[in-house]
This record gives C-alpha cells, sequence and structure tokens, in this order.
C-alpha cells in the first residue's frame, strides 16, 4: 500500500503460457480463469470422455454459476495414487454470490483432467 493505494511491485507468472498445469488443484484453476478469459478453452481441461459429453453450453455451463468471475479459494484438495483421482473444493465468487464446487479429476494422457463437478449445495454432480 502506497499513498492509500495498493502498489503491484511483481507480478509472478504461474503457469507459462502453453503450458499445461501439472497437478490437480493448478488445472481447476486454469479453469476458472478460463471461464473469465476464455471460455472456449474451458473444455481442454475435461477428460475426454467428458469433453465429448458436454452439457448445452459446453464447459461454462457445467459450473452453473453466473455471473463474472470476482475470485475463488480451493478449501481442500485430496489426491490419490492408485488409482490416480483427485478431489478440490473450491469456493468460487462469481456476480456477487458464492458457489462452492467440488472438481473430481483423474490423469487421461499423462495429464490431469476434469471428469466431474459436484455442487456442493445439495445438487446433484454436474454431468450431463
Amino acid at each position: 500500500l502506497e499513498n492509500g493505494e495498493w502498489k503491484i511491485n511483481d507480478i509472478i507468472v504461474l503457469s507459462p503460457i502453453g503450458e499445461y498445469p501439472s497437478n490437480p488443484e493448478e488445472v481447476v484453476l486454469a479453469f476458472l480463469a478460463a471461464y473469465q478469459e476464455a471460455p472456449d478453452r474451458m473444455s481442454h481441461f475435461l477428460v475426454s470422455s467428458r469433453r465429448a459429453q458436454q452439457p448445452p453450453g459446453g464447459a461454462t455451463s457445467m459450473l452453473q454459476i453466473n455471473g463474472d468471475l470476482g475470485g475463488m479459494v480451493v478449501q481442500s484438495a485430496a489426491v490419490s495414487p492408485e488409482p490416480p483421482t483427485a478431489s478440490i473444493e473450491v469456493t468460487i465468487l462469481a456476480g456477487g454470490k458464492e458457489y462452492q464446487r467440488r472438481f473430481l479429476l483423474t490423469i487421461e494422457n499423462s495429464v490431469w483432467g476434469i471428469d466431474a463437478i459436484e455442487d456442493l449445495s445439495g445438487q446433484d454432480t454436474v454431468e450431463e
């Protein structure tokens, strides 16, 4: 904080452009960043079976959130080596509302991909 205003000293690139995220948490964060920046790229972070069976509206509609992304916080992350699966719980702020989501991931072709997104407010898994 400088003179009552925020000052940015450094910008750190978390993942170089063109490089696929290396762990499940980074995949989820990249998926959510794509929601705001390039919704057409969201499907790149899905496993192939989920990519082939996206609901109307594509990967964006799998999130079941409305409005501009205001922020996100990973609440928990659990990874199992055998079989390779991961569960990442995230609180998403969008359109002034908080959404709780659980992302279920698996490894496909040596990279992590999102297989399902669960709405933790009590609704069913978003898979259609």
